[in-house]
């Protein structure tokens, strides 16, 4: 009989380390990969209206606290069992790395798809422990604002490998921030056209639906 599966001791500390500098997707081993996530983060996302446009996200990863605490170890140079400000700067620096997979956010505007608008650049990129679990923070600007009366738009937090459980999950990580459109609001929506990890998850996307009768 097969061992409980145990996340504690999944990954090895060295691709942890990887996935940290945005390395993981290019190191993970494929077998593993293929088995189960061996990361989880929790997903909330700041939708960002002015004068009732749509101009960005902000979006909070949380991790979990098993590998928030490997970070701990593996990047607390001064031996204080915590990340000061100077060792959470390691960490911010480091962060373009995840451009190489869109910073696992997955954008739909209109009849552009994910692939047709990578996030490649974020702004305001913070680290920083919430509680004892490792905490990044970004801000993601639209190619240009958008209105959701006029354009359909979606994003959804995941990685195509299944290797780190990115999970949104709950309408209550959903936020608005500035005036949107009456009529309109988020709601979170399976894509069962587009499944990930070999058809057999159906990513979830972040939707902006408005009553335009």
């Amino acid at each position: 009989m097969p061992k409980p599966f145990d996340r504690r001791t999944a990954l090895p500390r060295g691709l942890l380390l990887a996935f940290l500098l945005g390395l993981a997707a290019q190191l993970a081993p494929s077998g593993a990969a293929r088995a189960h996530p061996h990361v989880w983060i929790d997903v909330s996302v700041e939708l960002r209206f002015e004068d009732k446009v749509l101009q960005g996200l902000r979006v909070i990863w949380l991790f979990d606290e098993y590998y928030s605490a490997f970070a701990v170890q593996d990047f607390d140079a001064n031996g204080n069992k915590q990340l000061d400000r100077e060792e959470l700067a390691v960490l911010e620096n480091s962060h373009e790395g995840l451009k190489d997979y869109s910073y696992f956010t997955h954008l739909k505007v209109g009849d552009l798809l994910p692939e047709d608008l990578p996030v490649e650049v974020v702004e305001n990129f913070v680290a920083e422990m919430n509680g004892d679990r490792l905490q990044y923070a970004f801000d993601v600007p639209l190619p240009e604002p958008l209105d959701p009366r006029k354009t359909t738009f979606g994003v959804g937090f995941y990685d195509e490998t299944y290797y780190i459980d990115l999970n949104v999950g709950s309408p209550r990580r959903l936020r608005v921030s500035g005036n949107l459109p009456g009529g309109c609001k988020p709601a979170l929506v399976e894509d069962a056209l587009n499944p990930i990890y070999f058809g057999m998850v159906n990513p979830l996307y972040v939707q902006i639906g408005c009553d335009v009768s």
